[in-house]
């Protein structure tokens, strides 16, 4: 039993997905279906963390008021976010007909990153079918895949940051942010990743926005991103935790992640931590974090050598990341 499958227990019927004719909770596939790949380059399943269930949790219960999704998720850097609606954007696109789905990148380089996530999806769709070394020896000799393939035929691939599929006319695209970015087509999911180092975000960002109808209740809107500076986007985030828009604000911060922590001192608990600024002492009592963590987090500062950049990019709370 997974993290996913204890934490999640009372909402595997929020988000669904029906996979060969059978309705299966959204992260049950995730899990079962997609692979990503590790930092070193090896492929594995992708098993939910603790930062990711939460935010599952957190459109669950957005769905359970009978609304659309929409969400302006503030991180820290590294935390999983992006991967992971990558993979609820993914499976919808895939299995479910008649989706548009949008991702929109602050520039080209990180477009491609993220519809490389895409394609290792699909790419590895067939690893944990029980007929996969069938699977692979009927391609090779009929340059085909056989019906037994959880792998929906695209129409449309490898067109750098497009997939369509062939039957079902579904649609994964990946652009780049800009003030036409996307204005001529109608998306039911869309998601702008890295938002806050958009160009001209309130221009481009209100354009995308228009894209999803505000009457389909099934439609989620993801705006993701690690602060930057006193921008545009901390007005957005500003209003957000207000009230005033119809989107959660919904903080993550950088202790929550479990690898954020120096494995010298998990292991010995009682190692007495370097000589460090008075700040951080302050910042171990108040969120009442160990010597692991706030260790590593002075290793981290040491390497930044910036108070505010490592304050923005593995913030405490939300006003650490607009902090300037």
């Amino acid at each position: 039993m997974s993290l996913a499958d204890e934490m999640l227990s009372g909402y595997e019927k929020d988000i669904t997905i029906t996979f060969i004719g059978k309705k299966y909770p959204l992260w049950v596939l995730m899990e079962k279906l997609l692979r990503i790949k590790t930092k070193d380059g090896q492929v594995v399943p992708f098993i939910l963390n603790y930062q990711q269930v939460e935010l599952y949790k957190a459109m669950c219960e957005q769905r359970r008021k009978g609304k659309p999704i929409r969400f302006n998720i503030l991180k820290a850097r590294q935390i999983g976010f992006s991967t992971f609606i990558a993979g609820v954007l993914f499976l919808i696109g895939m299995f479910t007909p008649n989706i548009k789905v949008g991702i929109v990148a602050d520039v080209e380089g990180h477009a491609k990153n993220i519809f490389e996530k895409y394609e290792t999806f699909y790419d590895h769709l067939d690893d944990s079918n029980p007929n996969f070394e069938y699977i692979k020896q009927y391609e090779r000799e009929n340059g085909k895949r056989p019906a037994c393939s959880y792998k929906p035929t695209l129409s449309h691939s490898r067109g750098q940051t497009l997939m369509k599929t062939a039957k079902g006319d579904s649609l994964i695209e990946v652009i780049v942010a800009g003030e036409g970015s996307g204005r001529s087509t109608t998306y039911n999911y869309l998601h702008l990743t890295a938002a806050a180092f958009f160009q001209n975000l309130k221009v481009t960002r209100n354009g995308l926005l228009e894209t999803v109808s505000t009457k389909d209740k099934n439609s989620m809107i993801f705006i993701e991103t690690t602060a930057n500076g006193m921008n545009e986007y901390k007005q957005r985030w500003d209003k957000d935790v207000a009230g005033q828009t119809s989107y959660v604000a919904y903080f993550s911060s950088w202790y929550t992640n479990p690898e954020y922590q120096e494995d010298d001192y998990i292991e010995n608990p009682q190692l007495k931590p370097p000589l460090m600024e008075e700040w951080l002492y302050r910042k171990q009592e108040e969120y009442k974090l160990t010597n692991a963590q706030i260790v590593w987090y002075w290793y981290k500062y040491l390497d930044k050598g910036d108070k505010s950049i490592v304050l923005q990019e593995y913030p405490f709370c939300p006003t650490d990341a607009f902090i300037t």
